[in-house]
């Protein structure tokens, strides 16, 4: 449970439902240390960047539900990196 700011402005409380960036990072290493992270979606219109630290913090989420449902496309569907 986190509150979503969204870059238009507003913000919510909100549930998501994911795996935890730091898992996913420990189950698959970068086959060298890194100092940041970063994904973006395939047209580029958005992006996020995080420090390690962030990433590996245990409410970053890459998430794929939200508040009891799947992702629509509005929110980021099929999946969004949650922090």
């Amino acid at each position: 449970t986190t509150e979503l700011r969204c870059i238009e402005g507003w913000n919510i409380i909100v549930h998501w439902t994911g795996v935890r960036l730091a898992d996913l990072i420990a189950k698959f290493p970068p086959p060298q240390p890194v100092r940041y992270v970063s994904m973006e979606t395939p047209g580029r219109g958005y992006y996020v960047g995080l420090d390690i630290a962030s990433a590996m913090h245990p409410q970053t989420l890459l998430a794929w539900g939200l508040n009891g449902e799947p992702l629509s496309w509005q929110h980021g569907a099929p999946l969004r990196l949650a922090n």
